[in-house]
């Protein structure tokens, strides 16, 4: 499985999601607008949501990196979601920011 992430940090605006690989003892628990912990650029590890989930990555043949944890106390609800899908749109700013902006 294949988990699309929005990492939690500066973005260029038109920036969306980056697939990353999911272990089996994932699979199971993991859910859309859960928080977790994926290694970003120089292998430092940056909190992140999950966007969607997917059963192939966009470009094949390019090695994915895993998710490393889940953030249990890190979930969004599906309105908080769909708010910062609308805020990213409405007024132009990267979903990282819109994301940052709606969580609790």
């Amino acid at each position: 499985m294949i988990a699309e992430v929005t990492p939690l940090i500066k973005l260029p605006r038109k920036t969306k999601a980056f697939d990353y690989t999911v272990s089996e003892e994932m699979e199971k628990t993991l859910c859309v607008g859960q928080g977790v912990k994926i290694p970003f650029r120089n292998k430092r590890s940056v909190k992140g949501i999950v966007i969607t989930l997917k059963e192939q990555a966009f470009k094949k043949g390019v090695p994915l990196k895993q998710i490393k944890t889940m953030i249990p106390d890190l979930v969004m609800e599906p309105w908080q979601m769909q708010l910062a899908h609308w805020i990213s749109a409405y007024y132009h700013c990267s979903l990282a920011n819109a994301l940052k902006l709606v969580q609790r």
